[in-house]
């Protein structure tokens, strides 16, 4: 009996394993640096987005994030995603999560909707959010990024993305990058990227460098919070 009792417990294990290992849809863990050429200024990221298949073509996914300034100020995130693949090609989802910076009294919250598209070659995946720090008006900003690949290794990168803020006197900027992305056949990939941020009162340039790992293809969207948009800035 006892043996039959553990080889049940063993087969009911072996059952649940092989139905998470089936949900999963992809995992993403990346170390980035971003830096401010123009000041003496670079922030140092760790981030991990874990997508999971519920099954009907529906999912989630979880975002979280930890970041710290060369000055010793730091931050962290967290995201929830719910998506639906419509086809294999396109995927669609919502998306909700708070940003809490030591700078910030209380947390900042985001919500928004996003898609991706997906063929062979090309991705673009896109959204539009809301951004709402406590005692100022809820802030809108949307965004696209795309990329193509070259060759299995070698995939070139894009993204324009812009932010309508109340805070520091109200405005809007834009976010610019250009990079590329060379992965590995086991996952890992190093991808650099060349940017500006940008308003009417300054103009900053950008350089961003990321080491990764895939799992699964990696996870379906990439973060939204601010940080993610503003490249730390």
């Amino acid at each position: 009996m006892k043996h039959t009792s553990a080889a049940a417990v063993f087969a009911a294990l072996l059952t649940a394993s092989s139905a998470l290992a089936q949900g999963f849809d992809g995992a993403s863990i990346l170390l980035e640096n971003n830096d401010s050429v123009d000041r003496d200024y670079s922030v140092a990221s760790v981030e991990g987005r874990l997508s999971y298949g519920l099954g009907g073509g529906f999912g989630v996914q979880v975002d979280a994030y930890a970041m710290t300034y060369d000055d010793g100020d730091s931050g962290h995130g967290l995201a929830l995603h719910g998506y639906y693949a419509v086809n294999s090609d396109l995927t669609v989802g919502v998306f909700a999560g708070r940003d809490d910076w030591e700078w910030l009294r209380s947390g900042a919250r985001f919500f928004g909707l996003e898609a991706l598209y997906e063929t062979d070659a090309w991705s673009l995946e896109a959204y539009v959010g809301r951004y709402s720090v406590a005692n100022n008006p809820d802030e809108t900003y949307f965004g696209v990024l795309t990329s193509y690949e070259m060759t299995d290794s070698l995939e070139v990168l894009a993204s324009t993305e812009a932010w309508n803020y109340a805070r520091f006197g109200g405005g809007t900027w834009g976010h610019y990058t250009i990079g590329a992305r060379y992965s590995l056949n086991n996952g890992a990939f190093f991808e650099g990227r060349v940017g500006q941020l940008r308003d009417g009162n300054y103009t900053r340039n950008l350089v961003s460098l990321t080491l990764g790992f895939d799992l699964g293809g990696g996870a379906v969207f990439t973060r939204r919070d601010y940080m993610a948009i503003t490249d730390g800035w």
